[in-house]
């Protein structure tokens, strides 16, 4: 294969072209004859072209077959000029999106003192947002700036990844409430239950087991004996476990109505165009029916003529007894479950019972009792928040 262009001339005396094109200073690749009146000539660029204009002045007919190298290359190059600018200006797109940032991900652990807003304020005032390059933004330094601008937080973390920079972070955990055993405080029971254990820690113990108690009576008082003579007062910190009782019912009725067709069926349709409407048929109505509509395009969504049509089905409800055993387990297992959400946290189940009754003629009610021992001793501050949960 020849690097060049192959270019096939026809026409008389062939040799005295060629000739005068050697005369001329044109170097040609190779010369091949065909037959009298045609030869087949290979040359590079600038050698074909000055051949072509002297075919051209003499009137030789002349066509180029094929270009091959550089030659090739240069005229795909020349054609497609467009598509390299095209390549050029997306590679320098492409190159100008990988060196900066243009997202910005902020994972915070939400609390109280430490909201997305304040992280996303401090970078705005640091210049970080989206379009910055990266090579301005050092991670380290960020971290430590950021925990400069916000002071709520307890860790930060800032992280490079390609176009993306992505910071997380961690609101300071508030410092426990310290118990205070010089404080003023009693132990009231936070409700009703018969007392099974006591055990006061500090304070004084004011009921003993086997006591029945009321919600907000006082069980462990703020108060010691500091000498023979004089008492002090205290937090008071105990336990007291007690027997509570917790209900929760269900109800459902016994009888069920089932839908039983009776045949009777018609069908009303109306023609639609634009919001005005035409009916088609009325169809007929019943007291009791099932009813089906259905749209049916007419000429299509350039032109939107539809038929709406209403299936109309008459049915009956027939009264259905159901067993009671299996209404009865059903109504059990849901007051059962109910009883189970209002239990106070950590306490144990030690027995349950179930009793149902007739509340009217097709009613049924399930009551479930769960006794539990758990802590009954709180805080005045923890009964009222019981008593107003909304505070």
């Amino acid at each position: 294969m020849i690097d060049g262009i192959h270019i096939r001339v026809e026409g008389l005396v062939l040799e005295k072209l060629i000739d005068r094109a050697v005369q001329d200073g044109i170097s040609f690749l190779k010369v091949k004859r065909n037959g009298a009146r045609e030869a087949d000539v290979w040359l590079d660029e600038v050698n074909a072209r000055r051949f072509l204009l002297m075919t051209e002045r003499f009137s030789y007919r002349t066509q180029i077959l094929e270009r091959q190298g550089k030659s090739a290359a240069g005229r795909w190059l020349k054609a497609r000029w467009s598509v390299l600018v095209a390549v050029a200006l997306a590679g320098t797109i492409i190159w100008l999106f990988s060196t900066r940032i243009w997202w910005i991900d902020i994972a915070v652990e939400e609390s109280r003192h430490a909201p997305v807003s304040i992280i996303e304020a401090a970078l705005e005032e640091l210049g970080i947002h989206p379009g910055v390059a990266q090579s301005a933004i050092d991670a380290n330094a960020l971290e430590t700036a950021l925990y400069e601008k916000t002071g709520y937080f307890a860790f930060i973390g800032v992280h490079l990844q390609g176009v993306r920079l992505r910071i997380t972070a961690a609101g300071e955990v508030a410092a426990p409430e310290l118990f205070d055993i010089s404080a003023d405080r009693d132990l009231v029971a936070l409700r009703d239950g018969i007392v099974v254990s006591v055990q006061a820690l500090a304070g004084t113990a004011c009921v003993q087991a086997g006591d029945t108690v009321k919600a907000g009576q006082l069980l462990i008082s703020g108060e010691e004996r500091i000498s023979a003579e004089f008492t002090g007062g205290v937090c008071a910190l105990g336990e007291v476990v007690a027997k509570t009782w917790h209900e929760g019912r269900a109800e459902a009725r016994i009888i069920a109505e089932d839908r039983v067709y009776t045949g009777r069926k018609s069908t009303k349709s109306v023609l639609r165009f634009f919001g005005l409407e035409w009916q088609l048929t009325e169809g007929e109505t019943y007291p009791l029916m099932e009813e089906k509509l259905t749209f049916f395009p007419i000429v299509g969504m350039f032109l939107p003529v539809q038929i709406a049509r209403w299936e109309r089905a008459e049915y009956e409800v027939v009264p259905r007894k159901l067993l009671l055993e299996d209404v009865k387990k059903e109504i059990a297992e849901i007051a059962y479950e109910n009883t189970l959400s209002e239990l106070p946290e950590g306490c144990v189940i030690v027995d349950k019972w179930t009793d149902y009754s007739m509340i009217e003629e097709d009613r049924i009610q399930a009551r479930v009792v769960i006794e539990v021992q758990s802590n009954i001793a709180g805080t005045r501050d923890a009964l009222n928040a019981i008593k107003s949960p909304l505070l």
